[in-house]
């Protein structure tokens, strides 16, 4: 038998899944039977240098910004960017508004 969650809340952006704050949030939370989903679309995974800039880089976080622009919010309750997120804003405000 499923028990039903009270919330759910929807983790979004391109975070890094393995960073701490990230694992603990996404762990805290589902321990709290909060329903996670999780709208991942990894970026920074392989770069040592998050935000230096290069040219590969610059197209990969546009890339990922447009695909998730335009999703939407799946009916959760709370959506929080994972970090780091701070160009993920944007797209998380877009898609938290439907």
């Amino acid at each position: 038998m499923r028990i039903t969650s009270w919330m759910r809340v929807l983790y979004f952006g391109t975070y890094e899944r393995d960073y701490p704050r990230n694992a603990q949030v996404i762990l805290c939370l589902r321990g709290a039977g909060v329903d996670v989903l999780e709208r991942h679309l990894p970026v920074w995974e392989d770069t040592r240098h998050k935000f230096s800039p290069s040219l590969s880089g610059l197209v990969r976080v546009v890339r990922a910004e447009g695909r998730l622009a335009l999703g939407s919010a799946d009916d959760a309750d709370a959506l929080l960017v994972g970090y780091p997120g701070h160009l993920d804003v944007p797209a998380a405000k877009r898609v938290a508004r439907g």
